[in-house]
């Protein structure tokens, strides 16, 4: 399994209100959400990009390097 880099997508906790890039849901303050810092974009945790990304890290974890 490779190392994380500083623009690896990651789970945080929203500081502020935002809206989700791909569903527009409300993302309020003190919730999870996934953040991708090279567009500087967070998604809700029932999005599409966020399944895509669990199931690629959960790959990762298991051995399984793309």
């Amino acid at each position: 399994m490779r190392g994380k880099l500083y623009k690896d997508p990651r789970e945080v906790t929203v500081r502020w209100n935002a809206r989700c890039a791909e569903t527009g849901k409300v993302l309020a303050k003190g919730q999870p959400a996934l953040y991708y810092p090279s567009d500087k974009r967070m998604y809700h945790l029932d999005s599409q990009t966020a399944q895509q990304w669990r199931e690629w890290r959960d790959d990762q974890a298991m051995g399984f390097d793309y």
